[in-house]
């Protein structure tokens, strides 16, 4: 764990033509961009508004975030790897994407939040069929009051 902290700590900063500090774009691949927009238009067509809506309009930066911070620990932990990721891959979209890290903390977050809103069915509804359903609200919340044991 060490030696992974230690290889992502001295990770250079990036500078302009005047040695100013900057930060470093680090593009997805073409195949992991293409996976990221099919996802966000699927995304972006089960959208909901309310309370819930600025947590789910966040959801693109967080697995684009996401996908950059899987590269960067991959490289990190694998000590044969000497040169630093220049792109983001399309494993580390694909990961994000297919809610293994996503989901459930999603799902979690996405519960809690709008168990308490008007917006419960219609969030409920827009999940149905997609891999971000992966835990039975019921189970989780009381009907009655809608407080969440997560």
């Amino acid at each position: 764990m060490q030696r992974v902290m230690t290889r992502l700590w001295d990770l250079p900063m990036a500078a302009d033509e005047n040695g100013t500090l900057c930060p470093r774009i680090i593009p997805l691949t073409a195949e992991a961009a293409d996976t990221f927009q099919e996802w966000r238009e699927e995304h972006h067509n089960g959208a909901v508004g309310g309370m819930i809506g600025g947590h789910y309009g966040k959801m693109p930066g967080m697995l684009l975030r996401l996908s950059l911070n899987l590269e960067f620990l991959w490289w990190a932990s694998n000590p044969d790897l000497t040169t630093e990721p220049e792109t983001v891959s399309l494993k580390a979209v694909g990961y994000s994407i297919a809610g293994k890290l996503t989901g459930r903390y999603t799902v979690k977050v996405t519960i809690t939040a709008s168990s308490s809103s008007s917006n419960f069915r219609a969030l409920k509804k827009s999940m149905k069929g997609t891999n971000q359903m992966l835990i039975n609200p019921s189970k989780h919340c009381a009907m009655a009051d809608r407080t969440c044991r997560l």
